[in-house]
């Protein structure tokens, strides 16, 4: 009669799981899309729980970048903003510890760790990240950011990503206009970007000169 129960005790645990899992998946994928308040709102007032897929991961991940990165967080009070972010730490740790080589987990567990005051978290989690997603583009945005986020908390696991990050946005044109834009707007960024160019070949530079030439003249009003 034990085993019976013992079964039965089981086959609930499971049951619980598979409705929890259900419920992550079901509110991750109501998240919004275009709305980085929506998501901060959500995450504070019914964050869900973790679905347990890389779809709901993805939704939960991408919505915490918005959350934290949005204007929104900027206004919100300290204890809103604490709770979102070790909400959205919990659960990128949660997801690493059946896919330790999720780079966008280690970016969110990175940036959960900026809000939340701890620099050394955040500059592992940058140069996790990297490792393991060196050229995606969209992700190696979202590092640069961060990196500069961090100002002089950026330590030397953070400073190692973010000078891949710039060489693997070097190598396409989309990366050059991303840095070609910072290079105008932050002259502190600008021999760090030249030197990563320099070290790739002549075809990049020219190429990173003409989006630079071109980010000066918007800069300047098109003068």
């Amino acid at each position: 009669m034990r085993l019976y129960y013992l079964i039965a005790i089981a086959a609930f645990a499971v049951s619980a799981a598979s409705v929890l899992g259900f419920v992550g998946e079901y509110r991750a994928a109501r998240l919004s899309r275009v709305s980085d308040a929506a998501n901060f709102r959500a995450l504070l007032e019914a964050p869900p729980p973790r679905p347990g897929s890389l779809y709901g991961d993805t939704r939960i991940f991408l919505a915490c970048h918005d959350a934290l990165t949005g204007t929104v967080a900027r206004v919100q009070p300290a204890a809103a903003l604490k709770a979102v972010a070790s909400y959205c730490r919990n659960q990128a740790t949660r997801a690493l510890e059946s896919a330790p080589r999720s780079a966008l987990a280690h970016y969110t567990a990175a940036l959960a760790a900026w809000k939340l005051g701890d620099a050394e978290r955040a500059n592992k989690g940058l140069r996790a990240s990297q490792e393991n997603a060196a050229f995606e583009g969209w992700l190696a945005k979202r590092r640069f950011r961060l990196a500069l986020r961090l100002g002089n908390a950026l330590g030397r696991e953070g400073q190692a990503a973010l000078e891949a990050d710039i060489a693997s946005l070097l190598q396409s044109p989309g990366g050059r206009r991303f840095l070609a834009l910072y290079y105008a707007a932050r002259p502190a960024l600008r021999e760090r970007i030249v030197s990563s160019a320099e070290r790739l070949g002549q075809e990049v530079q020219a190429e990173l000169l003409k989006q630079i030439t071109r980010a000066l003249k918007d800069r300047a009003g098109g003068a």
